[in-house]
């Protein structure tokens, strides 16, 4: 479903509902009713995805190598860390929980403004450098320091993903009258193949980095502290607020850069607030987990067919797919071989990969949807 053609069908129900009272009050009525219905069908598909990231919460609280039964999570959550389980809960699977919920969402509401910047049903943050970014900086940080701490990978990893999109802005945006998606992806693409290069000539170079770096590029959850989110969570909820602010304005960029400048936005500054949305929220959730693939693209997919023309809406769902998508992810990836556990990356990707397939397969003319 294309960005172009959800704005057109906006307007042309908009259109067709500003004309129903010269056809008559039945037909006008039932304009009426239409749109209430559709944001009711909208609405309850916000509510089933809520609750579907709440399941997953207390599922990933509750299970793992030792299960706790709900009444254990139940006195560990009303304060009582005395006990074992509160130890568990409070010490190893709620942080790391919300680690899960945070990356989930800013990866779903990052796929999403990407694919409206760049007018790509199949684009995600990737094609920014976010990911190319994290990699090379990650290990020139354990090139120089000789190690790979948790703390020194989510900042070395937020660090170089910020420095990419940069890049990517000032070679396909920055000082460019008819800048245009188009550019905006070749710059991507470009600078992640120049940044993949060079990770993979020091890995190649150094055998104690490439020990490290193949555990970290695959993606994890396993040992986050609290302190460890605080900071990429306060910079994913600034993403979502930016993400949310130009709504509007990538709303009306579908319909065509004269049509939206002849609705008064600024094309400018519109693509460079969306970029600057994704990169806080992709780069942050990198920072967190390592670079995730399939997570945004396949909820966005969802999402995107369900709410329609609505890019409000298809942010919201995108953004609570995620989260339940990660969370289910890592709940998977502690239990398929426990008491051992798999990095919640490779479940994400198995099970992503063939999903997104399977809609692609089914989905006759994606852009038009």
């Amino acid at each position: 479903m294309g960005a172009g053609s959800l704005a057109s069908g906006a307007l042309t129900g908009t259109a067709g509902r500003a004309a129903a009272p010269a056809t008559g009050s039945g037909s006008h009525a039932g304009h009426a009713a239409r749109p209430g219905r559709l944001r009711a069908a909208r609405l309850a598909w916000v509510l089933a995805a809520a609750g579907c990231v709440v399941l997953a919460a207390l599922a990933g609280i509750m299970l793992g190598s030792n299960l706790l039964s709900p009444a254990e999570v139940l006195r560990a959550l009303t304060g009582d860390r005395t006990t074992a389980a509160g130890q568990v809960v409070y010490g190893l699977r709620l942080p790391r929980t919300l680690a899960g919920l945070v990356v989930g969402l800013a990866l779903g509401a990052a796929t999403a403004i990407m694919q409206s910047l760049t007018r790509n049903p199949l684009a995600e943050p990737g094609i920014l450098g976010i990911n190319a970014g994290a990699s090379v900086a990650v290990v020139l940080s354990a090139s120089l320091t000789g190690a790979m701490g948790a703390t020194s990978n989510m900042v070395a990893a937020f660090v170089g993903a910020a420095a990419a999109s940069a890049g990517v802005y000032f070679l396909g945006i920055a000082g460019r009258r008819n800048s245009s998606p188009v550019r905006l992806a070749l710059a991507g693409v470009a600078i992640s193949a120049a940044l993949t290069a060079i990770t993979q000539t020091i890995i190649l170079g150094d055998q104690a980095v490439f020990n490290e770096f193949r555990f970290w590029v695959v993606g994890n959850l396993e040992g986050r502290a609290y302190a460890d989110l605080l900071i990429p969570a306060c910079v994913i909820v600034l993403g979502l607020l930016a993400a949310v602010a130009v709504v509007p304005g990538l709303s009306a960029l579908a319909l065509g850069e004269e049509a939206a400048i002849g609705l008064g936005v600024r094309v400018g500054l519109i693509r460079t607030c969306a970029l600057i949305a994704v990169t806080l929220l992709a780069a942050a959730a990198t920072a967190i987990a390592g670079p995730l693939t399939f997570v945004g693209l396949a909820v966005t997919v969802i999402a995107r067919r369900v709410m329609r023309d609505s890019l409000g809406w298809t942010l919201v769902l995108a953004a609570l797919l995620g989260a339940a998508w990660m969370l289910a992810a890592d709940v998977l990836a502690r239990i398929i071989v426990a008491p051992a556990e798999i990095q919640v990356g490779i479940v994400a990707s198995l099970a992503g990969a063939p999903f997104f397939i399977w809609i692609v397969r089914r989905t006759k003319g994606l852009n038009r949807s």
